[in-house]
């Protein structure tokens, strides 16, 4: 179907072509849809044109209308063949009438006039019909323009080509960068002048082209948009702007401007840096207020325009110097404020280890002097006294570990949440004050904890070994002690003698 529609719009050209030559065209009336147009001449030069085969072969198909008017009879079509009785004098009035974007498979990205002038009523992005076209518009693409024009212009957003290029080649996307510029304008203007989505940016029309009035229809448009970017409100046939005083600036659909490339350098300054939309659009709105009474039309605006750029990047530069200033003295500021941050973590991680290491030292002596008190000099009392140690070395490590990951977590938190208190600190800035400062200090506290976990495990396998030996001296002991024979107690015996004078005695 898109070829029979494509071959359509050559065998149509061609045939306006042969009319034109004759110069008989009239009420020519063309939009973005619909084509018509009247043709006066005799009965015999319509006759004659339409023994083309092509030609004859319109008037047979419903693509094309075509209403011949003879003597006040009405002939539509194939009609025109079926009644052969005029004179080849017969003065004889025909209209031809097209839905062009039916007819010829036009695009919603692509725009086909056959007539300039209609193009330029058309056009003009105050019409109805004009916005409708940008309504559907898909904005990721560029914009086909299909005029009777011998050359090819365009920018980055819009491509103006003479008819004999339609359908020769599609629809491109546009670069990604310029396709970025465009959804971010759009958000810009979104919050600060509520403008409806639907409205291209001003750049679309900044385009330079050898005819006149072409290039009068797009510097009106540029002008035009770039007042829609800049000013705080748009009613039907006025521009209200607040500044020093409130403006409304009224405008002629006639109006002729001479400096929409100075508007749209003032929109491109103001559009430029994201961050600064705001300022400059006050700056901007200020000074046409103080360059513009109020109810003055867009041309006293248009005849001020190069004082207004000049006044307006005047203001600017002596708003971003003072900004600068108070800037970099926040930014000296808020650097040494996030190194504080970073010295407080530093310092706190610091106090954990101090901790750890004062708990190290308390649990080794409190081991010691309790196992010799403990034991009282009872082998296995030192051995149950060792194993209840160990087991407390261990509970007190994994306690102390769990507390320590938990302290470190809460200082990177802190940190992160300090210095994101700060926004003028870039990230890159808070990255290198935390490389140099505080990521020191928490590799300290994993040293550190590494080296408890070592002392640890060496501590309890020292004590699981000094146990061993001292079980297996407890046990040596007592085995010795069982296997060592009873000594049996001497005694004495005396014997006494009967005798009245003396006893002697015998020890056995």
């Amino acid at each position: 179907m898109g070829l029979v529609m494509r071959n359509l719009f050559d065998v149509f050209l061609e045939l306006l072509e042969k009319l034109k030559d004759r110069d008989i065209l009239s009420d020519w009336e063309e939009d973005y849809q619909n084509l018509s147009f009247t043709v006066q001449d005799s009965y015999g030069y319509f006759k004659e044109l339409f023994s083309d085969e092509s030609y004859r072969a319109e008037l047979n198909a419903s693509r094309i209308s075509f209403k011949f008017c003879i003597e006040e009879q009405i002939f539509r079509n194939g009609q025109f063949y079926e009644f052969d009785f005029f004179e080849k004098e017969q003065s004889t009035q025909l209209t031809i009438a097209l839905n062009k974007a039916g007819g010829f498979n036009i695009g919603k990205n692509e725009v086909v006039f056959l007539s300039k002038d209609s193009f330029i009523k058309h056009f003009e992005i105050t019409r109805r019909k004009c916005t409708s076209f940008f309504e559907k518009l898909d904005f990721g693409k560029y914009i086909h323009i299909y005029l009777p024009i011998d050359k090819i212009f365009g920018n980055n957003y819009m491509k103006i080509l003479p008819l004999k290029e339609f359908g020769k080649s599609p629809v491109e996307d546009l670069d990604e960068k310029i396709y970025e510029n465009v959804k971010s304008v759009q958000k810009k203007r979104e919050e600060y002048t509520r403008l409806g989505e639907f409205y291209p940016i001003p750049t679309v029309f900044d385009i330079r082209i050898e005819d006149t009035e072409l290039l009068r229809l797009f510097d009106f448009n540029l002008f035009f948009t770039c007042l829609l970017h800049i000013a705080n409100k748009f009613t039907e046939r006025k521009f209200l702007i607040r500044g020093q005083k409130n403006v409304e600036l009224s405008y002629e659909t006639t109006s002729v401007f001479k400096h929409a490339k100075e508007l749209h350098n003032i929109y491109c300054f103001t559009y430029k840096l994201e961050k600064f939309v705001q300022d400059k659009l006050e700056i901007v709105r200020n000074v046409i207020s103080l360059y513009c009474q109020s109810e003055d039309d867009l041309r006293a605006l248009d005849i001020q325009l190069t004082k207004i750029e000049a006044t307006a990047n005047r203001y600017f530069n002596a708003y971003i110097s003072d900004e600068v200033k108070s800037f970099l003295k926040d930014t000296k500021e808020a650097i040494e404020l996030a190194h504080k941050h970073a010295i407080g973590a530093h310092e706190s991680a610091d106090k954990i280890m101090t901790n750890i290491n004062t708990a190290i030292i308390a649990i080794v002596t409190a081991v010691f002097t309790a196992v010799v008190t403990m034991s009282k000099g009872d082998i296995l009392f030192l051995i149950v006294a060792l194993g209840l140690h160990a087991f407390y070395f261990c509970i007190s490590y994994w306690y102390n570990k769990s507390f320590v990951i938990q302290k470190k977590k809460d200082i990177l938190n802190m940190y992160e949440i300090s210095s994101e208190k700060v926004p003028v600190v870039s990230e890159e800035e808070r990255e290198e004050i935390k490389d140099s400062i505080l990521k020191p200090a928490i590799q300290n506290i994993d040293n550190n904890l590494k080296k408890y976990k070592t002392l640890t495990i060496r501590s309890v396998i020292g004590i699981v070994i000094l146990a061993s030996v001292l079980s297996g001296i407890l046990i040596y002991l007592n085995s010795v002690k069982k296997a060592q024979p009873s000594n049996p107690k001497e005694r004495i015996l005396i014997i006494y003698a009967d005798s009245p004078s003396q006893k002697n005695s015998f020890t056995i």
